[in-house]
């Protein structure tokens, strides 16, 4: 019985530790040289600047209501690299609008809060996966604010430092964006017994 109570204590903490990787319900990009466009149901979204073409990108995760006080060190939005062309400096944001998949557009695209810098960086193709660091503090501050109002993220070139030109897996594919968050805001806080007593010796 003794050895049951212990292994319950550690797969108890050992499943709090591990972060839930979440996996986005929703993605698009849009185009200013096809304003009135949607590109939601594609396999890639993008992130391009050039002389004539802006592509931007939109990625919401269905994140269930927070506690209030969570506090999260740092996230870290994981993309799978579908074609890149150049480097650059990404900027990532929270929205502070709704946005439909299916029917955003350039030109009814949502609002972003230049306040809310989840990353800014220089991104590179080093394998088929990257991860970006999102900033802990602005996801600690978005999951304390009453109410939680949960629009996504943009994803955007940075124009006066950079041209990126960068296309990523979306959710139609097997490769979907991905956020992990550290420490995790919603863990598993119950496991169930029937684990536990198969383990019972």
């Amino acid at each position: 019985m003794k050895r049951t109570l212990a292994l319950l204590v550690v797969l108890a903490v050992a499943v709090q530790a591990n972060p839930t990787a979440w996996q986005a319900d929703a993605d698009a990009h849009v185009i200013n040289q096809s304003p009135d466009e949607n590109f939601g149901s594609l396999d890639e979204i993008a992130v391009r600047y050039d002389e004539h073409t802006e592509y931007r990108s939109f990625i919401h995760f269905d994140l269930p209501d927070p506690h209030g006080d969570d506090e999260v060190m740092e996230g870290v939005l994981e993309l799978n690299v579908d074609t890149y062309h150049s480097p650059g400096i990404i900027g990532i944001y929270l929205l502070s609008e709704d946005w439909d998949e299916l029917s955003v557009t350039w030109n009814d695209q949502p609002t972003y809060d230049t306040e809310k810098m989840l990353f800014q960086d220089w991104v590179y193709y080093y394998g088929y996966w990257i991860e970006l660091t999102l900033d802990g503090s602005v996801l600690t501050e978005w999951f304390q604010e009453e109410p939680f109002n949960n629009y996504g993220m943009i994803m955007i070139a940075d124009p006066d430092m950079s041209w990126p030109n960068i296309f990523f897996k979306s959710r139609e594919t097997s490769s979907e964006p991905l956020l992990w968050l550290y420490p995790d805001p919603w863990p598993v806080e119950s496991v169930s017994w029937g684990v536990i007593k198969a383990n019972d010796w």
